[in-house]
């Protein structure tokens, strides 16, 4: 439930200031253990309740917040390029498992003409990839600066994820246009 996932956002900061208490602040042996407890989390618990109740917001909530937990703790620690590698792949498993969700879900609603996709209408993943959105955006910031075949496959998708997610979304068809814009 909702106040399970906030304590548990307000329990991290604190696992993390407790196992690496013996090392100093915002050393990159903090972003490791970061990446250790964002690891265990998303392996433990929100892997499964994904797959349980995709339309729960809180859980796409704390995803949220360990997503950009993690970064941030990386991006302020000013971590090596091993644990930012291990940051991308734990992020590229994430995708991985969210569009294993999101297949699912379409199979499951595969007799749903793609106009009656609103959420409104009994939709589902819209959750799902605005999570996807995220950690595809997570994915981008942290790859070269320079354009190459994985930058513009990012790319590609998340602009997939953002006009589904118009579709599903209409309410907020402007907020995703100008994400969408932001890519170019």
């Amino acid at each position: 439930n909702g106040s399970a996932f906030h304590y548990r956002s307000k329990l991290l900061p604190l696992l993390l200031e407790f196992r690496s208490s013996d090392d100093s602040a915002s050393c990159p042996g903090e972003a490791d253990e970061a990446i250790t407890l964002v690891r265990e989390e998303w392996d433990g618990i929100l892997l499964d309740a994904i797959f349980t109740e995709p339309d729960d917001q809180t859980i796409w909530f704390y995803h949220r917040f360990i997503v950009t937990w993690a970064r941030r703790t990386i991006v302020d620690a000013g971590a090596d390029a091993e644990v930012t590698e291990e940051f991308e792949e734990l992020l590229y498993d994430m995708v991985d498992s969210i569009q294993e969700l999101i297949d699912v879900e379409k199979e499951d609603n595969f007799e749903v003409n793609t106009q009656d996709r609103h959420e409104s209408k009994g939709a589902k993943c819209k959750w799902a990839y605005l999570g996807m959105h995220l950690v595809l955006t997570t994915l981008l910031e942290f790859t070269s600066k320079e354009v190459d075949d994985t930058k513009t496959e990012l790319c590609e998708r998340t602009k997939e994820c953002l006009d589904e997610l118009m579709i599903i979304d209409p309410d907020r068809r402007e907020r995703y246009q100008i994400l969408e814009s932001e890519l170019t």
